[in-house]
Parts: structure tokens; sequence; C-alpha cells
């Protein structure tokens, strides 16, 4: 999963800054939480986000039997 997450991370417009500021530091973790805090805030988010999508797609399943 969490390289769905990176792959999305690095396709976002303030990829490249975050990436000037901390190098090749950007995505190490220790005890699975991201160092860097604005890494680990939008993980936490895009991982709402998966569990919202994994909903809806439940809940469609469900409608179409």
């Amino acid at each position: 999963m969490k390289s769905k997450f990176e792959e999305w991370f690095q396709q976002q417009p303030f990829y490249l800054n975050l990436r000037f500021i901390h190098g090749d530091q950007l995505f190490t973790s220790e005890n699975s939480v991201y160092r860097v805090l604005a890494v680990q805030v939008a993980w936490s988010a895009w991982m709402e986000q998966q569990k919202r999508i994994e909903e809806l797609k439940q809940s469609l399943k469900g409608g179409d039997e």
C-alpha cells in the first residue's frame, strides 16, 4: 500500500519542493511512521480516503445483488 501512496505522492505538485528540502530522506519511516511530518500527514489522509473508497465499493457491490 505504501508504494502506491509514494507513487501518488510523487505526482503531486508539492513533491519537488519537499524532495529538494529532504532529499533521499523524504520517505524514510521508523516504526511505520514517516519521519517527515508532511509525508506522514499525507499518508494518514490518503489511508482514510482509501478506507472510504473501499466502503463505497462494498456498498455498490451490495446494491447490485
